[in-house]
């Protein structure tokens, strides 16, 4: 097992949802790689110590704006891509327009991706653990900025391989996951001191971490096409 795809299971890993061969690899994997132990070790530090904190309920309103823009901006990719081919199975009628809609679900409902790290809280709970609240985040932030450096390091190996309308498919959809990103950074550094903020910013970046790992999957699969197509 390479380091990109223990990246892929680890999530799994420390959440029990990794079984049989996939997790006897994984661990073999840890044992053999110090970088990957490290990753999992900061990884269920921060799982653990989160199940410590208080937690908040997002208001309605939040993020209001940047499901605008997004909504705007998912109208001007469907109109572009009208890709008909068929990619594991499922017609790519409009796929970036289908990415579009289901990341909006995601910025909602975030804690079906990250977690439930927040439950109702008061002014004054939030006062008291807010601060060890804003440390996790940006620990998760980090590691997820680390992750997908090697993502993409990853994805640029595999590009070659991979049909062009179908690789134009996933850039249309990772762009639309770097725009909704760079809303939340924005919207992080005009108020660093909200947790709400920085709670829906970590569920776009898991989603660009699961896009490019979906990516790689894509190219491997296709090299794996095109070597068994010229043995024959």
């Amino acid at each position: 097992m390479k380091c990109v795809q223990a990246l892929e299971g680890i999530s799994d890993y420390i959440d029990g949802n990794l079984q049989g061969g996939e997790r006897t690899a994984l661990e073999s994997h840890l044992k053999a790689c110090p970088q990957c132990r490290e990753l999992l070790a900061d990884f269920q530090k921060i799982v653990e110590e989160a199940q410590d904190l208080e937690s908040l309920e997002p208001p309605d309103s939040a993020w209001s704006a940047i499901r605008r823009d997004l909504e705007t901006r998912r109208h001007a990719a469907w109109k572009k891509s009208l890709l008909r081919k068929r990619l594991f199975g499922f017609p790519l009628i409009k796929p970036v327009a289908v990415f579009g809609a289901a990341l909006l679900l995601l910025i909602v409902a975030g804690s079906l991706t990250i977690g439930p790290l927040f439950r109702h809280a008061g002014p004054e709970e939030l006062t008291v653990n807010g601060g060890l609240a804003l440390t996790k985040l940006a620990e998760a932030e980090t590691h997820y900025k680390l992750a997908i450096t090697a993502l993409n390091d990853a994805m640029s190996a595999s590009e070659k391989d991979m049909d062009p309308e179908i690789l134009q498919v996933f850039r249309d959809n990772l762009q639309l996951v770097n725009f909704s990103l760079e809303e939340c950074r924005q919207a992080v550094s005009l108020n660093p001191g909200d947790i709400e903020t920085r709670y829906y910013m970590l569920a776009v970046y898991k989603q660009k971490t699961d896009l490019l790992s979906n990516m790689i999957s894509y190219g491997t699969e296709s090299a794996s096409r095109k070597e068994t197509e010229t043995t024959l």
